[in-house]
Formats: C-alpha cells, sequence, structure tokens
C-alpha cells in the first residue's frame, strides 16, 4: 500500500470526525417535552418571572457557551470528539427551551398577560 493511500484514509476519518464532532448552532437545537403541569399551580407573576430568568440568564449563558463550541476550530473538534473531551451544551439548551415551551404554554392556558418579551441573545 502507497503512502498516499494511507494519507487518504487519515484524511477520510479526521474529516469524519470532524462531522461527527461538530457541535450544532443554539438556535438549531429542539425543545425537549416539559409538561406543562410542572407549571400549573403558579400564578402569572411567577411564570413572567420565570420565563425572564430562563431567556436572560440560563438560556443566553447556554447559547453563547454552544456558540463558542461551534465556532472551535477544527483540529479541537475532531481531536475533541475522538477523546470525548466536547462538552457542548445541547442537553442543557434543549431542556431549557422544554421548560420555556412550557411556561409560554401554561401563561396561555390561564390567560395570563405576557410581560415584555426579551431576546435570548
Amino acid at each position: 500500500m502507497t503512502l498516499n493511500f494511507f494519507k487518504s484514509i487519515f484524511l477520510a476519518i479526521l474529516f469524519l470526525t470532524f462531522l461527527i464532532g461538530c457541535a450544532k448552532r443554539p438556535e438549531n437545537i429542539p425543545a425537549s417535552y416539559y409538561s406543562l403541569n410542572n407549571y400549573s399551580e403558579w400564578n402569572c407573576k411567577a411564570i413572567n418571572t420565570e420565563i425572564k430568568m430562563i431567556k436572560r440568564y440560563s438560556l443566553h449563558e447556554l447559547y453563547k457557551k454552544q456558540d463558542s463550541k461551534v465556532n472551535s476550530d477544527f483540529i479541537t473538534a475532531g481531536l475533541s470528539s475522538i477523546f470525548k473531551l466536547k462538552k457542548d451544551y445541547e442537553n442543557n439548551i434543549s431542556r431549557e427551551k422544554g421548560k420555556l415551551e412550557a411556561l409560554e404554554g401554561i401563561l396561555i392556558k390561564k390567560n395570563c398577560k405576557k410581560e415584555i418579551n426579551i431576546a435570548i441573545y
């Protein structure tokens, strides 16, 4: 076998590792299911306060961290996926988005007025 063959194999493995190791953009991470029942006893003020907290702090910080992972360079992404060093925040973002959807759903169900619309970024 030639050196070119081994180079091709190595590059193919490196490329596949990179593809597997790439983190998703936070806005592309779907929400996980979170039951409305978790918030059914909450009043409108508490629900709105929790929505603000999730958007301003939890998701805002998780989005920044996840974006940092997405923007990391090729070698770092590839090597970290090989050695399982990569730490992304997909599960946390998915959970917080699920909570947010549940909270917004319970706002509607309880006919609460939604307070200020806060962007995550």
